[in-house]
């Protein structure tokens, strides 16, 4: 049991005289250090994940077609796991966060893994390797280097995107779970070029949205998601930690009385000070309670709208990042019969211009949900992050859910809207309210009763760990840095 490297290995060989005579003997090496991985010659698990990166990323440059030498040819070839800047991070916090995410899904005996991220990020995804050794579980890796997939996207011709993105396809098809830490990449792609390569993998965005790949992922932030929200990277990093250590069991509970709420319900309408005022009509949809299982950290309770049910106007504030497209911020909508018949932003129109044409069910609302983390409060750029928030909700243009079950539970979260895309936006609410059937029931971003007084059965989702009782249960982070709780 552990890494495998046999397919990817046969691809290489395969694919070697295809690749620049320069590069032979790097080739060889690889071929090399895969055979000794196959026999059991290489003990280390980041030198056995590393000999698996750089061979799929020699395979990938030879499916590409792209014609590179001097410089760039060599930077793909000698490209390593074995020399990445540290994260800066206690290990002990790796190694939970690790742990979290190897949890969030049980894997059946006998089902491969695949482990995929940003290579920054290969502290993390190494100890999800340890977690799969220590359990028998054989898996795979996907690691992107952004400087890697930059070249290759932005040169790739047609065929070669379209070549790129069947391959990552196929690399998928053993794995039945997929477990990540991923980063927002920020080096410039071409948009065309990519959302060219980004369509060419509608087979494994059909396997996400079908659900045949089951998964539970994270995404770390970056120095330069900090820089886009004005936060020092360390203390950006301790939020992000600090979001995953929360009481998820209490948070469960309090999120299970809030769907019972909006189950009853057949319409929404939410408004903000900025400018947001859409109704939604839901009347058959059920609410999934999302915790931990599938996003580190959480939380959300989500569903779907009527594909045709959505009108009226989107405003949120902030910047913005779909998968490798270019920053786009402060994003307006106008709905009229569930599609966007309208839209602008302050910068990157073009690129939302671009997504919205991805096809026709991009402009189309696919989900909507209530963020419930209640460590969270502000804007933020992460994409994660972002549609956690405590007292925001997203809306998620193209693809809706296809599930129908959770947790044993039958669900109705999919209205039926097909895309090649799944983007949440999210739009903060502390200046705004929540109605359902004409009733208030946030205000402000505060859950709240009939009476209009914070709903004490979701004191959780407002307050955090501050409403978690005895205050002997309240984790040391929290009991140093807010001792009157959040008003401080």
């Amino acid at each position: 049991m552990g890494i495998d490297v046999s397919k990817i290995r046969v691809e290489l060989e395969e694919q070697r005289q295809n690749l620049p005579t320069e590069i032979s003997d790097t080739v060889e090496d690889v071929l090399q250090k895969l055979n000794q991985v196959q026999q059991g010659g290489i003990l280390e698990i980041r030198e056995q994940m590393d000999a698996a990166y750089r061979a799929r990323t020699l395979t990938r440059l030879a499916i590409s077609a792209v014609e590179v030498d001097g410089d760039k040819l060599l930077q793909i070839a000698n490209d390593s796991l074995t020399n990445v800047e540290t994260l800066g991070i206690d290990p002990s916090l790796i190694q939970n966060l690790a742990k979290m995410i190897f949890a969030g899904q049980k894997i059946k005996p006998g089902e491969a893994v695949i482990i995929a991220g940003a290579k920054r990020n290969i502290e993390v995804l190494e100890e999800i390797a340890r977690l799969c050794l220590a359990n028998g579980i054989d898996f795979i890796i996907d690691i992107a280097s952004d400087e890697t997939n930059q070249i290759l996207i932005n040169n790739a011709s047609d065929e070669g995107l379209q070549a790129l993105g069947e391959e990552r396809s196929r690399h998928y098809a053993p794995a039945k779970t997929l477990l990540a830490a991923h980063s927002n990449p920020y080096l410039e792609f071409e948009p065309e070029r990519n959302q060219i390569y980004q369509s060419a993998q509608k087979e494994l965005s059909s396997r996400i949205s079908d659900e045949d790949l089951r998964f539970s992922f994270t995404v770390l932030p970056t120095e330069k998601d900090a820089e886009i929200d004005g936060i020092p990277y360390q203390k950006y990093l301790r939020l992000f930690l600090e979001s995953c250590d929360q009481p998820w069991a209490a948070i469960e509970k309090a999120q299970a009385k809030l769907i019972e709420k909006l189950n009853q319900g057949k319409s929404l309408k939410i408004t903000n000070k900025d400018g947001t005022n859409l109704d939604f009509e839901i009347d058959g949809f059920t609410f999934i309670n999302s915790t931990t299982e599938e996003n580190i950290p959480g939380s959300e309770v989500f569903s779907a709208p009527g594909k045709t049910k959505v009108n009226g106007t989107l405003k949120t504030k902030g910047a913005f990042k779909y998968k490798t497209f270019p920053i786009i911020k402060n994003i307006t909508l106008e709905f009229k019969d569930g599609k966007v018949v309208d839209f602008d932003a302050s910068e990157g129109k073009d690129t939302l211009e671009m997504i919205l044409s991805t096809d026709d069910g991009a402009k189309f609302v696919g989900e909507i949900a209530f963020g419930t983390n209640p460590h969270l409060r502000r804007h933020l750029v992460n994409a994660l992050l972002v549609e956690k928030i405590g007292g925001s909700f997203h809306l998620a243009l193209g693809s809706s859910h296809q599930r129908s079950e959770h947790k044993g539970q039958a669900v109705n979260v999919d209205n039926g809207n097909r895309s090649k895309i799944h983007w949440d936006i999210t739009t903060l609410l502390k200046n705004g309210e929540v109605m359902l059937d004409g009733q208030t029931i946030q205000k402000n971003g505060i859950w709240v009763d009939e009476s209009g007084a914070p709903d004490p059965d979701l004191a959780v989702l407002n307050y955090g760990w501050d409403a978690i009782m005895p205050k002997e249960n309240r984790p040391p982070w929290w009991k140093e840095r807010y001792p009157r709780g959040y008003e401080d």
